[in-house]
């Protein structure tokens, strides 16, 4: 009997999985994996192996010996619990890209088995989530986005109203909560990590994903249509504070940029982050806010994707970080929308 704990869980699992004949309940193939949970319970709580390492043994060796396992009863084996505790341990490691990948196989596997990922999986309701997923962004990173975000909308974000936000994003479509809830992780470690152009990377990466978040909660309630100009536009049509800081900023950038190649540029991405920051700033109406916050979101979503890393949201952690509080607040004004009551 192995008594490292790595080789005992990678003897345990191996071994479940050369046994089994296939057929399985979902309970019973999450069971194959049960000393990798239990592993991974150990590193959440600081304890045991680092989380790489456990990371590396579903990769590298219990992965494989699943698919292998498939080949011989000629038959799937669900494995979203596994992928999901591999994707905890790849946060944990601050491999946000390997977590993402993780989580999004898991939540296949879950679309797969059970029609929809398991209920509050990701949100907090689960153990594991909240202790690994929720509570450090709570702690460490959050409160750095409250003061715009109650500016925008009237509300504190609270361990409640991140849980609200973050499950109702669950609720128009799974999926779109994996890659916001891997960003807000990504933004929180670049903006604690050292100065340099990798984290400048990494935070202008996760405020994209943020903001394709917000472009797709606008699609899948079907607000407005087109592009996501006319569909934000569209959402915030119905308040006239909202419509008139939106209007005000595009009205800025439109003049101070009148030729339509020059509004794709680094100038032009620099210049609406900054003039929105000062319009919003100057804003004694929390509705003129969400107006402002929603175009810099449009801007921020279409400018980024092809920029160099010379833009002041890649070489300015605090300006990203006050870009990612108006995106949760920009979605939080989607929500509001969506229930008639912005």
């Amino acid at each position: 009997m192995a008594t490292d704990p790595i080789e005992h869980a990678r003897e345990k699992v191996l071994d479940a999985l050369r046994n089994y004949k296939g057929k399985g309940t979902i309970d019973e193939e999450d069971a194959l994996f049960r000393e990798y949970a239990l592993i991974v319970e150990q590193v959440a709580k600081g304890k045991g192996p680092n989380s790489r390492a456990i990371a590396d043994l579903f990769m590298r060796d219990l992965l494989p010996a699943a698919r292998a396992a498939e080949a011989r009863i000629a038959g799937q084996i669900h494995k979203g619990a596994p992928h999901y505790n591999c994707g905890l341990c790849l946060i944990l490691s601050h491999d946000f890209e390997g977590a993402l990948a993780h989580f999004e196989a898991a939540a296949e596997e879950d679309l797969r088995t059970r029609g929809a990922q398991k209920s509050g999986l990701m949100t907090g309701n689960h153990k594991l989530s909240k202790q690994v997923l929720i509570d450090p962004l709570l702690t460490a990173f959050i409160p750095k986005l409250s003061a715009d975000y109650q500016a925008i909308t009237g509300r504190s974000l609270t361990d409640g109203e991140l849980s609200s936000l973050l499950t109702w994003t669950t609720a128009l479509d799974f999926r779109d909560l994996i890659p916001l809830l891997v960003a807000l992780h990504s933004m929180n470690a670049s903006h604690s990590d050292p100065e340099t152009e990798a984290s400048g990377v990494r935070r202008v990466g996760a405020l994209r994903d943020m903001h394709v978040t917000i472009e797709s909660a606008l699609g899948r309630l079907n607000i407005g249509t087109g592009t996501l100009h006319p569909r934000m536009e569209h959402c915030l049509s119905g308040n006239p504070q909202a419509a008139a800081g939106f209007a005000k900023i595009h009205g800025l950038f439109t003049a101070q940029f009148p030729n339509e190649p020059d509004r794709h540029t680094t100038q032009a991405l620099n210049f609406i982050v900054s003039r929105a920051c000062a319009e919003f700033d100057l804003s004694r109406d929390r509705h003129e806010r969400a107006g402002i916050a929603g175009y810099a979101s449009v801007k921020i979503r279409n400018g980024i994707l092809h920029k160099n890393k010379a833009t002041d949201l890649h070489n300015n952690s605090q300006l990203a970080l006050r870009m990612a509080g108006w995106a949760l607040a920009t979605l939080r004004t989607v929500k509001h929308v969506s229930e008639g009551t912005f």
